[in-house]
Formats: structure tokens, C-alpha cells, sequence
């Protein structure tokens, strides 16, 4: 699989809906694209999920999030609707070629 590049990370879980207590977990949704080729070739695009500390992490393909998006996948929503974003690629579109 080719380079993975970063398009935005939110914060979803019990944070997104303010029902998070001291004790709780970050979880993460990292949206990320890959290679066109790697989606036309029809290599295994789904989420997979990686635990660091006291963050839950999971990453989505863009192409994947469309997706399910267009199935209504409330998951997805969650990720790419949730008011708090941890960070962002700015540049990303210089990237596309």
C-alpha cells in the first residue's frame, strides 16, 4: 500500500456528545487517502482501528467514508460531522495529482 496522506482527524466517542468523565478515552477518526490506483485495483480499504496510550484510533479511507456515507452509516457521519476537529492537512489538495 502507498502513502498514506492525512486529510483530518475529529474527535468522536463519548467527547463528541459531552459525556465524557475524567476517566475517559479519546477516540479518534483519522480520514486519510491513498493512492487512486489502490482504490481501482480494489485493495482492502476499510477502517482499521490501533490503540496509543489513552487514545483510540481509527482509519478511514476517504474513499470508504464516501461510501458509507451514501449508506447512511451513522458512524461516518459521527466522523466527518463531529464539531471537534483535532487537526487538519491543510494542504492537501496541493498533494492530489
Amino acid at each position: 500500500m502507498s502513502e498514506r496522506l492525512e486529510l483530518f482527524t475529529t474527535i468522536i466517542g463519548s467527547h463528541i456528545w459531552r459525556m465524557n468523565r475524567p476517566d475517559s478515552d479519546l477516540d479518534l477518526a483519522v480520514v486519510y487517502m491513498t493512492d487512486s490506483k489502490n482504490v481501482l485495483l480494489g485493495e482492502s480499504l476499510k477502517g482499521s482501528q490501533k490503540q496509543k496510550g489513552n487514545e483510540d484510533i481509527v482509519y478511514y479511507e476517504i474513499s470508504h467514508v464516501i461510501s458509507n456515507l451514501l449508506k447512511g452509516n451513522c458512524n461516518y457521519q459521527w466522523a466527518v460531522m463531529s464539531p471537534i476537529v483535532k487537526s487538519k492537512y491543510k494542504t492537501a489538495l496541493s498533494k492530489l495529482n
